[in-house]
């Protein structure tokens, strides 16, 4: 439970900091942790989670990017990598 709640406010914390941050900001902060998949460290799941909640709210690139991840993330390789690779590309793109 204390856990659960730590994690709630550090997404709080990081998404009140990513509002504040341009997208090339953002970019630059989540760069160190591509590859970092959802069974990466707490913490730093928790900062990709929601730095990249507010890129796809941003940009429908991102959007549709993180959903392709979804579609090819039955493939564990995929999977493991978590989707900040294909988000970060399609930013990256613009």
């Amino acid at each position: 439970m204390i856990r659960d709640w730590i994690c709630d406010e550090l997404t709080r914390r990081y998404n009140v900091q990513a509002l504040r941050m341009d997208t090339s900001e953002i970019v630059r902060k989540l760069e160190p942790l591509t590859g970092v998949g959802p069974r990466g460290r707490k913490a730093d799941v928790v900062l990709i989670d929601a730095y990249l909640e507010v890129l796809t709210h941003r940009h429908p690139e991102a959007a549709a990017a993180e959903d392709q991840w979804y579609e090819d993330a039955a493939d564990d390789a995929v999977f493991n990598r978590g989707p900040l690779g294909h988000v970060l590309d399609a930013i990256r793109a613009l």
